[in-house]
């Protein structure tokens, strides 16, 4: 609706204006759409004026739903093989006499994939990402399970982890990513055919041992900046750093979070041990420099502030190229302000974040 309005508008008024704009508009309660949710049998089981609240309110109260697509053909559980022919662009499927259009995806089920409807198109495609890697590391098990072993082996790495308090699941994430690598999953450009996923695999198949080194080189010097950084953290118990010191503990959970290795996004995930070497480096100096820190952290405040505001309204499964790479810049800044000596991978400053953090506001529609 938002797009088709603002084409109208865009001819109209002869003005460009777009769909963000358009829904970036706040009407009053009475010219927004009543919206009421059905289950499959018709009734009713929400209502209410904002869409991604009632999302938001169904998500959190458990109520069951039968999902729109359930016992369409695309619906399938237990898929370890590209079996299930091309994937079509979208498929059309009724629901309590209403005709929805649907998009495919091939989902992570962990130990096999899972064919799935999305009623959005970047959710399916995000989603088919992940699926895609699945179904290529069950094509390719000796590969993927070399990596493992190549993790286990590092009795450093597995100290590491050990001391961390990570589980041994950081291999299979490690040997996902290698996968994921060496078959150029990450480029955007995902297989939707048999052949296509073939192709992909069989020109991995040799890259995979190579690119699990790559990887188990990342994250071991991220761990090793990890203990680092705890290790500054120990000796700072006076109340005086207190402020500083639980923001730094706040981003290392934040970019160690449970699946970092798998999901962090390129070329972040190659800079994680540089964004908790600069946390290190920042408690290191904390100690003579408090004020100084002071007034560096107040400089990041304002983004922070920013992007837990978009996490907070936002719908983490929506895809968000601009919030991600506000997050990523935000990191980019901390380098920049703490730890200048270990140099950005991009030109960064407040400048720049606050333009990032408008183009974020504009694509979540709050413009």
């Amino acid at each position: 609706m938002f797009e088709q309005l603002g084409r109208f508008v865009t001819e109209t008024a002869g003005q460009a204006i777009d769909a963000a704009q358009i829904a970036a508009i706040v009407l009053p309660p009475w010219l927004r759409l009543n919206l009421r949710v059905l289950d499959s049998a018709g009734r009713e089981v929400g209502r209410g004026r904002d869409l991604d609240t009632l999302r938001r309110e169904l998500r959190a109260s458990g109520r069951a739903m039968a999902a729109p697509g359930a016992g369409h053909a695309w619906e399938r559980e237990g898929v370890r093989r590209w079996d299930f022919g091309d994937i079509p662009d979208e498929v059309s499927v009724r629901v309590a006499g209403v005709s929805l259009r649907m998009y495919p995806a091939i989902e992570d089920a962990g130990t096999a994939a899972r064919l799935r409807l999305y009623p959005s198109a970047e959710l399916a495609r995000a989603r088919s990402r992940k699926g895609v890697v699945r179904l290529a590391a069950l094509a390719m098990p000796q590969q993927h399970e070399v990596v493992r072993r190549m993790c286990s082996s590092d009795r450093e790495f597995a100290l590491l982890t050990a001391t961390a308090g990570l589980g041994k699941s950081i291999f299979d994430e490690i040997a996902d990513r290698a996968v994921a690598d060496a078959c150029h999953t990450t480029d955007g450009h995902d297989p939707r055919t048999a052949a296509e996923f073939e192709a992909r695999v069989e020109a991995g198949r040799a890259r995979v041992a190579d690119c699990g080194a790559e990887v188990l080189r990342v994250a071991k010097g991220a761990l090793l900046a990890l203990k680092d950084a705890r290790a500054a953290l120990g000796v700072l118990a006076a109340p005086v750093f207190v402020p500083q010191c639980e923001a730094v503990k706040r981003q290392l959970d934040e970019l160690l979070a449970p699946g970092w290795a798998r999901h962090t996004p390129e070329p972040w995930f190659f800079q994680l041990p540089k964004y908790i070497r600069a946390a290190g480096r920042r408690l290191e100096r904390l100690r003579n420099e408090v004020e100084r820190d002071r007034k560096l952290q107040a400089q990041v405040a304002p983004f922070e502030a920013a992007l837990r505001d978009l996490n907070s309204g936002m719908d983490p499964e929506r895809p968000s190229p601009e919030r991600e790479r506000l997050r990523w810049m935000l990191e980019e800044f901390r380098v920049s302000l703490f730890a200048q000596e270990l140099r950005t991978l991009m030109p960064v400053s407040a400048k720049r974040l606050e333009e990032q953090s408008r183009l974020a506001r504009k694509e979540a529609g709050r413009a």
